[in-house]
């Protein structure tokens, strides 16, 4: 994305922004901002019926002059595309994000786009101000490529979507601090060391009784840390208070089993996140079935800081198959909590 208080420069054929010559030119976007994608259409422009690629942004940040090229809210094009093309670049009716933000954008006495606010059930009270935008704008897709470097794609594990979730809560303790013996920068930890810290037990089983199960069942972990701008202490990137996390998921023999030491030959393909100090880190997998595995969270440090007793954890599990088809084994004396 396109915050920072300096205007995102764009180097583009004037000619495919609206501009007079070539060179660069603002964009009217803030530098290192976000914006979510609202539809994405490929309309039908005037009587000849001449197809282009439209993007709909949310603008949730605001205040901004806004985009300046091609469909702008400003766009001598939308003399031509009008009414119609907005109607095509109206989000789904089951939409939920427009909920969370106010749906009037800043005046303009000079827009040409017509207006169509995501939600209608989001008006503030009272009347809106005379020329009120409706916190989107519009590019071509050709223009939205050249601008914008990023997307971050969220994708719902839900049960709708045919996904599972089970959350653990957890804890490591100066007992259970195990460290990680991964050898991509020196360190305290040890195989042995590292069996010390909370395992729980993935379980795929063979159940006829349960239906049939896929060859392979793909999964999504997150282990989470509190977040740091909840405590106080020193500024971004809060490294006083966040530990380096590392998750993965190891093979097992047997339901029963735990593991004694880290063994990198029992790491399942994907089985391993990255070993970061962020809030959260993240993997993906697909695990044989049936089958059983240890799913095991663990810091590169050995040891909390000083008079810190224990530091608390959430582990979220997703499975893209039934809720019934597996189960999550977590013992309490390892300082898990149940499963939610």
């Amino acid at each position: 994305g396109g915050g920072g208080g300096e205007e995102c420069l764009a180097r583009v054929a004037a000619e495919a922004v609206g501009e007079a010559g070539p060179g660069d030119f603002s964009t009217g976007l803030p530098s290192n901002a976000v914006y979510a994608i609202v539809a994405l259409a490929d309309v039908a422009i005037g009587p000849e019926g001449r197809r282009t690629r439209l993007v709909r942004l949310r603008d949730a940040i605001g205040g901004g002059a806004g985009w300046r090229g091609r469909w702008g809210d400003t766009s001598p094009l939308w003399r031509i595309g009008g009414a119609a093309v907005m109607d095509e670049l109206r989000p789904p009716t089951s939409w939920a994000p427009a909920r969370l933000l106010p749906p009037i954008g800043a005046p303009c006495a000079s827009r040409l786009r017509p207006q169509r606010p995501l939600w209608a059930g989001g008006a503030t009270t009272g009347s809106p101000p005379r020329d009120a935008g409706d916190g989107t704008f519009v590019m071509a897709f050709e223009d939205w490529l050249q601008v914008f470097g990023h997307v971050f794609v969220s994708r719902p594990l839900s049960e709708r979507s045919g996904w599972a979730s089970l959350h653990l809560r957890g804890r490591w303790t100066p007992a259970t601090l195990g460290g990680t013996p991964i050898g991509v920068k020196q360190g305290a930890g040890t195989p042995e060391g590292w069996a010390r810290n909370p395992q729980c037990r993935l379980v795929i089983p063979a159940d006829a009784q349960l239906g049939a199960v896929p060859e392979r069942v793909e999964v999504c972990l997150v282990l989470q840390q509190p977040d740091a701008r909840m405590s106080p202490g020193s500024a971004f990137p809060f490294k006083d208070r966040l530990l380096e996390l590392f998750l993965c998921v190891l093979r097992l023999d047997a339901p029963t089993q735990r593991l004694p030491v880290f063994d990198k030959q029992r790491l399942v393909p994907g089985g391993v996140s990255l070993l970061s100090k962020r809030r959260e880190v993240l993997l993906r997998a697909w695990l044989p079935a049936p089958g059983a595995y240890a799913v095991v969270p663990s810091t590169w440090e050995v040891e909390l800081a000083s008079g810190q007793q224990q530091a608390p954890f959430l582990l979220s599990v997703h499975l893209r198959c039934p809720p019934g088809r597996f189960r999550l084994e977590a013992p309490a004396e390892e300082g898990w909590d149940a499963p939610s």
